[in-house]
């Protein structure tokens, strides 16, 4: 007599088998590769942490085109869609992925004006002449995402170095590049 025990998904039901899963599970007959779910979760994680330079996080649009190019790559034009999203204040994903995956294309396309056109009536026409000499992989990108989310201070760091401020009762001070939180020079 068999059992008609039904079995967990993605056991194999082998025997000796019982309980451990493969690296493909089937759902409605189609398999599931798991290494793919779990690439798509680290990126929605990764994603989670980016926001604006204004502090708010991506839009829905913003962040799905960019996890559908992180998880299965994709042409010039979507990179050329997602490659100037800001993930950080000061950081886009062009600049993550220059600096922390082996991608070096340096130049984005190039456009060319066709009409300067004459204000205010008629706007200047352009048109593409050069396109990127190469778009970068869904794992470089995915390295520039982890990249850019393990920085510790993002943005620009500003140096106060020989700035003048102007006091409420309008004299001018001075701010040395040495200045400490014990006073400033006037």
């Amino acid at each position: 007599m068999t059992s008609t025990k039904p079995t967990r998904r993605g056991d194999t039901g082998k025997p000796g088998n019982a309980g451990k899963f493969d690296r493909h599970a089937r759902s409605e007959g189609d398999p599931i590769d798991f290494t793919a779910a779990a690439r798509r979760i680290e990126i929605d994680r990764l994603l989670d942490g980016c926001r604006n330079a204004l502090g708010d996080p991506l839009t829905a649009e913003g962040r799905e085109a960019i996890a559908a190019y992180a998880t299965n790559g994709g042409d010039s034009e979507a990179w050329t869609n997602i490659s100037g999203k800001l993930l950080r204040r000061h950081r886009t994903l062009w600049q993550g992925v220059l600096a922390h995956s082996d991608y070096n294309v340096r130049q984005g396309p190039t456009t060319t004006a066709v009409d300067h056109g004459f204000p205010p009536f008629r706007p200047m026409v352009t048109e593409q002449t050069a396109d990127w000499a190469a778009v970068p992989t869904a794992d470089q990108v995915l390295e520039g995402l982890r990249g850019i989310q393990s920085e510790d201070k993002p943005g620009i760091e500003y140096s106060a170095a020989g700035a003048h401020i102007t006091h409420l009762d309008g004299t001018v001070g001075f701010i040395p590049g040495d200045a400490d939180s014990r006073g400033w020079e006037e």
